[in-house]
């Protein structure tokens, strides 16, 4: 498995982790519809999210969340509406769908350090 790919699997785990300590049942990991991917599905009393989670190693990388392009976000709704067709049935009543993102900077010797937006975004919603 290629290096980024291994980071961005020891982003993701580290996410799941925290969500789960916060009450977040897990639902789905890597969920692929076609080439559309989501990262986490969750769920927590009537509200369900679909996380985009970006991962770096150092600072010079940027920003992570800059790298949840409109593109980026085309493709994760596009996962979250099969998801919803394939999978929604089994859930029960559901509130709200959401989209979220989470940051996440692994620097060697430390604790990961995560941001979380809930709501990070809204379909048809698209800032630079």
């Amino acid at each position: 498995m290629a290096r980024r790919h291994v980071l961005g699997r020891r982003g993701e785990r580290a996410v799941e982790r925290r969500l789960a300590e916060c009450g977040w049942q897990i639902l789905d990991r890597n969920w692929r519809a076609g080439h559309a991917e989501v990262d986490l599905v969750i769920r927590r009393g009537g509200v369900v999210a679909f996380v985009e989670v970006k991962t770096r190693s150092h600072s010079g990388a940027g920003d992570p969340l800059e790298a949840i392009t409109q593109r980026k976000r085309r493709e994760v709704q596009r996962a979250a509406a099969h998801w919803i067709r394939e999978r929604g049935c089994e859930i029960g009543k559901v509130d709200a769908f959401r989209f979220d993102a989470a940051a996440v900077s692994l620097v060697a010797g430390r604790d990961p350090d995560i941001r979380y937006l809930s709501d990070a975004w809204r379909i048809g919603e698209f800032f630079s």
